[in-house]
């Protein structure tokens, strides 16, 4: 199968990074091919994990890395990052071209958000899994909670852990 995973990635740092490097390489050594698209190359630098050796050596089999880059966003006014758009952008652009069939996306904002707007324009089914951190922060805010529920609604799986499918249930997020 052919994958494009949309998540936070090393040399981000953190348990979701960790995580999605773990499941890209299992999936990678039993034949998928997996396709990373993050921004890990434009995060802070007190974010990332200082990887000393070749980088190559810790690409997995199977896995391609592709990264929003620090210079890919043109001035605007109001001016922002726009990471959520510049990463939908690259995986529309990743899906086409690799013949993607899964969006797999990991923590809400960006990533998530990001892959229901490829998983619109592409029409490719999309797995979304959340943190912790993304549903007490992120999801519990008023400015963005109507937004997260909708896609909650709306994605194709929602991979969660047991204390908080009660909540997705509260929500009549199918099962």
């Amino acid at each position: 199968m052919k994958i494009c995973m949309m998540s936070k990635y090393p040399p981000i740092e953190g348990g979701v990074s960790s995580r999605t490097y773990w499941l890209a390489k299992a999936l990678g050594e039993r034949g998928h091919n997996v396709h990373i698209v993050t921004n890990a190359q434009e995060v802070e630098s007190e974010y990332k994990e200082r990887i000393d050796s070749n980088e190559q050596e810790h690409t997995p089999k199977n896995v391609y890395l592709h990264s929003t880059g620090p210079n890919t966003n043109p001035w605007h006014i109001p001016f922002s990052k726009a990471y959520t758009e510049r990463i939908a952008n690259l995986a529309i652009e990743v899906i086409e071209k690799y013949n993607i069939q899964l969006i797999d996306s990991y923590y809400i904002l960006p990533y998530v958000v990001s892959g229901f707007i490829a998983k619109n324009i592409t029409g490719r089914p999309q797995i979304l899994h959340h943190a912790g951190s993304d549903m007490g922060k992120l999801f519990t805010s008023p400015s963005y909670n109507t937004l997260f529920k909708t896609i909650f609604e709306r994605v194709d799986k929602i991979i969660t852990i047991p204390p908080l499918k009660k909540m997705f249930l509260s929500l009549r997020i199918p099962e």
